[in-house]
Formats: structure tokens, sequence, C-alpha cells
């Protein structure tokens, strides 16, 4: 069957901001450097990332400007998870390297480990779901998970993501080659 498909052109001006029961999905902005210093230099939350921490808030705030940046040019989107009842924030959730002739993007998460187990994050990747397939008109999703991040992997297989590969020693890091599982999930698997 032949499919005719519209270019896809992801625009994210203004900034979309999204709601769920609980949650509001806003813009992650200069005044949360602080709070995604602390974010991103959490030893549980980085237990996975296989990446280098900020040094310091200023490197959070530079990475915050750099992620305004890309969205401004429409190249990703980053959410900041704010408790509607607080405002409190609580993690993160975005999509970046979209491959527009393919219709496809990945996407990444972290939650704070205090609002772990509660539904949170289900709520927040089906609402961003919801997002990609329907207002971006995206046909598929990738997400790069650490073999060992079990909850991540429950979590991408809860919203209905597949794993489609396990690449071996295929990311360096710290000294060492890492593995990787890739999980994917199409617009017509959610239906």
């Amino acid at each position: 069957m032949l499919v005719s498909l519209v270019m896809l052109e992801p625009n994210f001006q203004p900034f979309p901001i999204l709601e769920t029961e609980r949650l509001v999905l806003n813009q992650l902005v200069e005044e949360d450097a602080e709070v995604y210093f602390r974010m991103r230099t959490n030893p549980r939350i980085r237990q996975y990332m296989d990446k280098d921490p900020d040094e310091n808030v200023a490197a959070s705030l530079k990475k915050i400007q750099e992620i305004e940046g890309t969205r401004l040019e429409n190249k990703a989107i980053n959410w900041v998870l704010r408790l509607k009842e607080s405002n409190e924030f609580i993690g993160d959730l975005g999509m970046w390297r979209f491959d527009i002739a393919h219709h496809r993007a990945e996407i990444g998460y972290s939650m704070f480990p205090a609002f772990h187990g509660k539904g949170y994050m289900t709520e927040a990747l089906n609402r961003m779901l919801d997002f990609a397939f329907q207002d971006i008109k995206l046909h598929s999703l990738e997400a790069n998970t650490h073999p060992d991040n079990e909850s991540s992997m429950a979590l991408l297989k809860r919203v209905g993501f597949r794993q489609e590969a396990y690449f071996t020693e295929n990311y360096f890091y710290a000294g060492k080659f890492l593995d990787s599982r890739i999980f994917s999930l199409l617009e017509k698997w959610r239906s």
C-alpha cells in the first residue's frame, strides 16, 4: 500500500503547554536552573544517563538556553512536569532528533525519585504521545534505554512501546563501551 505523507513541519511556537489530570507540562525557563541542576546531578536519576552531570547551576542554565534555542529552531522540545496543585517541578520530558523525512523522533524523560511509582510519568508521557501523533503528525517514536533500567523499560511498554533492538557496546562513556536497548512506538499501535 502506497502512503502519501504531507511534509512534516514541527512548529513549537508558541510553546505548547500540555495538561493532564494532575500535571501541567510547560516550558523549562531560566528560573528553573537551580532545580534543573539538582535533577541533572541526582545520583538516582543519573544512574542510567551515561553522560556527565552539570558541574554547577551555571552549566544547567546554559543547557536550558540551548534547549530553548533548539525549540526556537523547531528541532526539539522539552517540557517541565509540574504538579497542578503546587506548581512543583518534578521532572522533564522531551522529543528531539526529528527525522523529518521519516516522520520520526526520539523521546526521553527523567523524574525526581520522590515522585516515582505514582503514575505521573505515565500520565505525562501519554499526553506527550497524543501531541506527537495528533498535532505534530509523527509516524513513530523511539526511546534509547540503558539495558539495566527496568523502570524505564516497564514505562515504555506500559504506553505501547516495543523493544526493536539491542545494540551491543554501541555507546562509549566513561572509558567503556555500553549496550543500549531501542524501543519504538508506531502511531497505529496506540489505536
